[in-house]
C-alpha cells in the first residue's frame, strides 16, 4: 500500500512539472510573441517617418539580419525589399497583412515556417502616398523553444520527484502513524486530540474489526455447540451399541435399545440437514431464482405436511386468510412456514390449536402463525432466533427440536428483506408474524 501511495505521489509530481513547465513555457512565449509585434509597429513607425521624409528607404540593408523591410504599391507590387531584390518577388496583393493595409489602413500577421521551427512576424501599414510598408521578423516557435526548454524540464522533474520521493517517505511514515495512534485512542473509547477527517475511516475500521470478532464468537459458539449436540446422541449410540454388541442387553432391551439407537440417529441426521442449510442460507445469495410465490399456499403445504404430527401431539390447527403474493425463493419460503408451525407444535399443550393466516396489510404481504403454547418468557423473546438457543432445553429434546429451526426462519426472512414480530404470554401463547415487501402488479404479471 505503501509502495503505491509513493509512487502515485512521483507520478503525479512528474506529471504536474511537466504540465506547469509546458504551460509556462506557452505563457512566456505568448508574452514574447507580444513584445515582438509592439516592436515591428515601433519599427514600422519610425522607418514611415524616415521614407516620408526624404521619399527614399536606402541604408536598410543592414537590417536584413533582424528585420526585414518591404515597400508595396497599392496594386501588390514589390518596389522595394532590404534582403533580396524586389524585381524577383511576386506580388503580394494576396498577403492577409497587405490586405488589412489596403483596406483598414494596417494589418499584422504571422505565419509558421514548413520546418515548424520559426514563425514570421508581419507588420504593414498604408502610408500617404498609398504604397504600404511591412516589416517583418522571424522569431523560434513555441515548438522550437519547448524542444530548446525540455533539457531543463526533465532536469526540473528529475529534481522535483527525488525531493518528492524523500518527502513521501517522511510523509507516508507520518501518516501511518497518525493512522495506528487513531485507531488505538478509538479503540479505546477516547477521541482526543484525534484528527477529525480521520475518524469516519477508525469508525468504519473499528465497527468492521468488532463485527469480524462478534463473527469469530458466534463461530466459536456455533462450533462448540454442534459439538455437543452431537456428542450427546453419539454417547448414547456408543452404550447401547455397546450393549447390544456384547450380549449384555438381550430380547426385550435390545429392541428398546436399538430403538433409542434409531431415535438418536433420526435426531443426529435431523440436525445436521439443518446445520447444512443454515450454512447454504448464509453463503448463497441469487435474487435470480426468485418467482412469483403465494404465502397462503406455502402455509396450506406446511399445514399438509405436519397435520399428522399435529394429530399425534393432539393439536388441531386451521387455516385462514387470503392470497399473498411475494417474490422469493418457492423451498425457502416452505422451510420457513414449515418451521414456524413444527415450533408451534413442540412447545404447544396437549388439546392446544394452531391458526396459520396470510393476509395483504396495505403494501405488506404477511404469513403470521399463532399457537395457545407454553409461550416464551419476555427477557428471552429477544434470543429466540438464536442458533441452539431454547427456553425449555428438556422439552426440546423430547420434542426432538435441534435448536436451529428459528435460526433458519431468521435467515430466511433476512433473505427476503422480510421483518419478524413475536408476541407472547407465558402459558398463553406465541404468535409470530413474517412482513414481506409485496409482489408489484409487474412483477405478477
Amino acid at each position: 500500500m505503501e509502495r503505491k501511495l509513493r509512487r502515485l505521489i512521483m507520478i503525479t509530481v512528474a506529471i504536474t512539472v511537466i504540465i506547469t513547465a509546458s504551460l509556462c513555457a506557452t505563457v512566456f512565449y505568448s508574452v514574447f510573441r507580444n513584445q515582438i509585434r509592439s516592436e515591428l509597429v515601433i519599427n514600422a513607425k519610425t522607418i514611415a517617418a524616415i521614407y516620408e521624409t526624404t521619399a527614399q528607404l536606402d541604408g536598410l540593408e543592414e537590417m536584413s539580419d533582424e528585420l526585414r523591410v518591404t515597400l508595396i504599391q497599392k496594386d501588390g507590387t514589390v518596389v522595394y525589399d532590404n534582403t533580396v531584390n524586389a524585381d524577383t518577388l511576386e506580388n503580394h496583393l494576396d498577403r492577409e497583412e497587405v490586405l488589412e493595409a489596403v483596406e483598414n489602413g494596417n494589418g499584422s500577421s504571422e505565419r509558421v515556417s514548413e520546418n515548424i521551427g520559426y514563425t514570421h512576424f508581419y507588420y504593414a501599414m498604408r502610408l500617404e502616398d498609398s504604397n504600404i510598408l511591412r516589416v517583418s521578423c522571424k522569431a523560434g516557435s513555441v515548438y522550437s523553444l519547448m524542444l530548446r526548454a525540455l533539457p531543463m524540464i526533465m532536469l526540473i522533474t528529475a529534481v522535483v520527484c527525488i525531493a518528492a520521493a524523500m518527502l513521501s517517505n517522511n510523509l507516508m511514515r507520518h501518516f501511518v502513524q497518525v493512522i495506528n495512534d487513531t485507531l488505538i485512542k478509538c479503540s479505546s473509547g477516547s477521541e482526543e486530540n484525534v484528527i477529525k477527517e480521520l475518524l469516519p475511516v477508525a469508525d468504519s475500521l473499528i465497527a468492521q474489526s468488532r463485527k469480524n470478532r462478534e463473527n469469530e464468537r458466534i463461530r466459536r459458539e456455533f462450533t462448540a455447540n454442534v459439538s455437543h449436540e452431537l456428542k450427546t446422541p453419539l454417547t448414547s449410540i456408543s452404550g447401547y451399541a455397546e450393549l447390544i454388541e456384547t450380549g449384555l442387553a438381550k430380547g426385550e432391551d435390545a429392541q428398546k435399545f436399538a430403538g433409542t439407537i434409531h431415535s438418536e440417529a433420526s435426531r443426529m441426521l435431523a440436525l445436521i440437514g439443518d446445520i447444512i442449510e443454515l450454512s447454504e442460507l448464509e453463503t448463497f445469495r441469487d435474487e435470480d431464482v426468485f418467482e412469483r410465490v403465494d404465502l397462503y399456499q406455502i402455509c396450506q403445504q406446511a399445514e399438509s405436511r405436519l397435520s399428522l404430527n399435529a394429530k399425534n401431539a393432539g393439536i388441531t390447527m386451521k387455516l385462514s386468510g387470503s392470497s399473498a403474493y411475494v417474490m422469493g425463493d418457492k423451498t425457502n419460503l416452505e422451510e420457513l412456514a414449515y418451521n414456524l408451525i413444527d415450533n408451534a407444535i413442540r412447545y404447544n399443550v396437549k388439546g392446544g390449536s394452531i391458526n396459520i393466516s396470510s393476509y395483504i396489510d396495505g403494501n405488506k404481504a404477511c404469513l403470521c402463525v399463532r399457537d395457545t403454547g407454553i409461550g416464551i418468557p419476555e427477557q428471552y423473546q429477544n434470543r429466540i432466533f438464536e442458533r441452539f438457543f431454547r427456553v425449555d432445553k428438556s422439552r426440546s429434546k423430547q420434542t426432538g427440536g435441534t435448536g436451529l429451526g428459528l435460526a433458519i426462519v431468521k435467515h430466511i426472512a433476512v433473505y427476503h428483506g422480510a421483518n419478524i414480530t413475536i408476541k407472547s404470554k407465558e402459558m398463553k401463547g406465541t404468535s409470530i408474524t413474517v412482513t414481506f415487501p409485496i409482489a408489484q402488479q409487474t412483477e405478477i404479471n
